[in-house]
């Protein structure tokens, strides 16, 4: 029997208001009964490298599940040549807070003339930016220690923290991050997209899972679009657009993002009858060991991810809620 993890960003949010909204239809009540019969996972299944304050996000949280492993969490530690995801963002300034959003969709001639505009930054550092075979931004570089950035979904959209500037990994990506960031200021390019009404390439956002495992995992990865791909392929894992396809570790990030509670009840049906119903019906009749269910955008001590076993699922009884506010 296989075990089935289903990671759904935004989950606990959406059930929040199609609660508000007038319940979300039989689907979602179902989902609710079943979430009520799990049990927290406790604190040495939850993610590493994380505080219990801290969203992991979802792309952590594949990550670790592939094998994948990070500087100061039993990776390497030496100035071992490393490579981050480097997204271009839109930087919006409030009174109080910065915050990043994806910019989607750069052609490649506009690519080419800021990453040219950038080559003396990354000359001065030793970093280097390429294309994944995915079409994602990567960043190379060598540089020692813990770099202390956040995965995408736990970062874009939300005040982005001070940085640390406590070894040489993060130091390298800070002053990296703020040349890059005067080099692309009032570029042509970004004169252009603006006046097109396209948002500019202000930054660059740097995340890195880790180290890849040695050895392909035995795990197949179902969901995550161009970074579920990339994370899975790059650790030689199994990967499926669909999520209803299914595999060992599913990701449902369409929750992820404003809708409207006619478009959000949609997602949630069909999160439950096209994803998690089927797996459900496996843990039930025994094809499943065991059913996590997880929403990677609460931190671990507020929301941890919910466990069920076959025996959960004939329960008449319900434990308390398995989040705040359901």
């Amino acid at each position: 029997m296989s075990d089935v993890r289903i990671l759904v960003p935004g989950l606990r949010d959406a059930l929040v208001a199609a609660r508000a909204a007038g319940g979300g239809g039989l689907a979602v009540r179902w989902l609710r009964q079943l979430l009520a019969r799990s049990r927290a996972a406790t604190p040495g299944e939850t993610v590493t490298g994380v505080r219990p304050d801290e969203p992991p996000g979802w792309e952590r949280t594949l990550a670790q599940a592939l094998g994948y492993t990070e500087p100061g969490n039993g990776g390497e530690t030496g100035s071992a040549l490393r490579t981050w995801l480097a997204s271009p963002v839109a930087l919006n300034a409030g009174m109080r807070d910065l915050t990043a959003r994806p910019v989607d969709g750069v052609a490649d001639t506009d690519r080419e003339a800021l990453w040219a505009a950038a080559a003396p930054e990354l000359e001065k550092v030793g970093a280097r930016l390429d294309q994944s075979p995915q079409g994602l931004w990567l960043l190379s570089m060598a540089a020692a220690g813990a770099d202390g950035t956040r995965s995408p979904s736990a970062g874009w959209g939300r005040p982005m923290p001070a940085a640390g500037l406590d070894s040489e990994a993060a130091r390298c990506l800070q002053v990296l991050g703020n040349a890059i960031q005067m080099a692309w200021f009032q570029h042509p390019v970004n004169q252009q997209r603006e006046q097109s009404g396209l948002d500019p390439v202000q930054g660059l956002w740097f995340w890195s899972p880790g180290e890849p495992p040695p050895a392909a995992p035995a795990v197949r990865v179902a969901g995550g679009g161009i970074h579920g791909r990339w994370l899975a392929e790059t650790a030689g894992a199994d990967w499926n657009p669909d999520p209803a396809s299914g595999g060992d570790v599913i990701v449902m990030d369409s929750l992820d993002g404003p809708a409207s509670p006619e478009r959000m009840a949609a997602l949630l049906t069909s999160l439950v009858l096209e994803v998690i119903a089927p797996r459900a019906a496996g843990l039930r009749f025994g094809r499943t060991g065991r059913l996590e269910i997880e929403d990677p955008l609460l931190p671990p001590a507020e929301g941890p991810r919910r466990i069920l076993r076959g025996r959960d699922t004939w329960a008449l009884w319900r434990r308390r809620m398995p989040w705040p506010g359901l």
